[in-house]
């Protein structure tokens, strides 16, 4: 090896310890055109920028235009929610940036045809155009290019902190980009295996994702879904490369991730999360819904699932006729299981011992490979009316208490969990004095 390679090789392996320190790396790109050949690629493999740092956004649009090879040494992209604009070095007054793009139109014409190509509707240029000369602090077709032009991005998460404010990056991420007639033949979006969209939490916005060939993992968080085609695929009939969907806080009708189901566009589905849909209420979810026909879907059209999470789950107080999952004993991959109390034990209130006795049978009703299994958002008023039994008589414990030894006993369960929904009561004294019993008895079973 010669020895100004074995020199590049030792200048790395060190660089890549101040990946962490972007001043560093900044400073040590100012050196000398040698190191900031070797420093570059660190410096923009990972851009994390705050939901406020409309300048330096900005600046980094700015600088992809002059230098468009930088725009593929980015590898994550992360926007995060922030509440102060970020200062930036030098560039203090985001009105400066406006005169930079002013002067800069005639290379944002020719960056924005080179991406999208002859083909581009006239239309949707011209709002891309728009976009990028937005007054601060707007900064969303900045972003949009930045995106394009970043075509090794693999990993691609994108958090609101206000209503729209990355819409316009959004529709640029479902466009259906195609390499005819294209200056440059690498694809926007063509190596995403990971995307994160997340809506602003004081005000949720609508939300439509591709699922690209190569894409792995979708999480959305804080978004209304107003139609089973929230997800789409980037061709009819395609079964996607995704294995892991996770929907937090979302505002979705089950019915339209039914339909969704049904396309088997998610056939390699290893690990699905619900958390906290809030689609619910007299007037909204059908106090009718039947969890257990969407559970038949779920195990024909997601037959690799090993994952399975549907919690905090909103439902109308008029549930009495509402159909929980019922049996998953034919998941026989599934080895860890999220679900709500009344989602497992159905609506009609009878106390705990009598609704847990529904899941006594565990060899009908759960996963033969079950190795994790939590039951979540179980009601304070059923836990003290059965904590209160126990107390009275210690000697006879009841049924409930039985069978969640015997259940953990006969699954061989690594871990199992109650969650107890304490939000608004505090727990009966004599639920105090009784979970420690429980977690003894069932701790004793675990360690076995």
């Amino acid at each position: 090896m010669a020895i100004q390679a074995l020199s590049t090789e030792l200048d790395t392996c060190i660089i890549e310890l101040l990946v962490a320190d972007r001043q560093a790396l900044t400073a040590l790109c100012l050196v000398s055109r040698y190191y900031r050949e070797i420093s570059e690629p660190f410096l923009y493999r990972d851009i994390t920028f705050g939901t406020s740092d409309d300048v330096g956004i900005k600046l980094l649009f700015l600088t992809l235009l002059q230098r468009k090879e930088l725009a593929g040494h980015i590898s994550t992209f992360t926007l995060v929610p922030s509440e102060s604009r970020i200062q930036v070095p030098g560039h203090s007054n985001a009105r400066d940036l406006s005169h930079e793009i002013w002067r800069d139109l005639g290379r944002i014409h020719q960056t924005i045809h080179d991406i999208g190509g002859p083909s581009m509707d006239p239309t949707f240029g011209l709002t891309w155009m728009n976009k990028i000369t937005d007054a601060p602090p707007y900064y969303d077709g900045a972003l949009a290019t930045i995106l394009c032009l970043a075509t090794n991005v693999k990993q691609l998460r994108l958090q609101e902190s206000r209503l729209g404010a990355t819409i316009f990056s959004r529709d640029v991420l479902c466009f259906p980009w195609s390499s005819t007639h294209r200056t440059n033949p690498a694809l926007p979006f063509s190596k995403l295996k990971d995307l994160w969209i997340a809506g602003s939490v004081h005000s949720y916005s609508g939300v439509s994702v591709p699922v690209l060939p190569q894409m792995e993992t979708v999480h959305l968080q804080n978004c209304e879904i107003y139609s089973s085609g929230f997800l789409r695929a980037s061709s009819d009939g395609a079964i996607s490369s995704v294995h892991s969907l996770e929907l937090v806080d979302v505002h979705m009708d089950p019915k339209y991730f039914e339909n969704l189901v049904d396309s088997c566009l998610l056939r390699n589905m290893k690990r699905l999360v619900v958390r906290g849909n809030k689609y619910g209420g007299v007037d909204r979810l059908p106090v009718d819904y039947s969890f257990l026909q969407l559970g038949v879907k779920l195990r024909i059209n997601m037959p690799h699932l090993k994952v399975f999470e549907w919690t905090r789950q909103a439902i109308s107080i008029m549930r009495d006729h509402m159909q929980p999952f019922g049996s998953l004993r034919t998941w026989t991959k599934l080895t860890t299981l999220r679900l709500d109390y009344e989602l497992f034990a159905g609506s009609t209130y009878h106390g705990i011992d009598v609704a847990l006795e529904n899941l006594a049978s565990s060899q009908d009703l759960l996963p033969p490979n079950l190795e994790h299994l939590s039951i979540t958002s179980i009601p304070r008023r059923d836990l003290d009316a059965l904590c209160k039994r126990v107390v009275a008589d210690a000697k006879a414990y009841p049924r409930a208490l039985l069978f969640l030894t015997h259940l953990a006993a006969t699954l061989k369960l690594k871990t199992f969990a109650l969650d107890v929904d304490l939000e608004y009561y505090d727990l009966d004294d004599s639920t105090v004095d009784f979970l420690p019993v429980l977690a003894s008895e069932l701790s004793k079973v675990l360690m076995s």
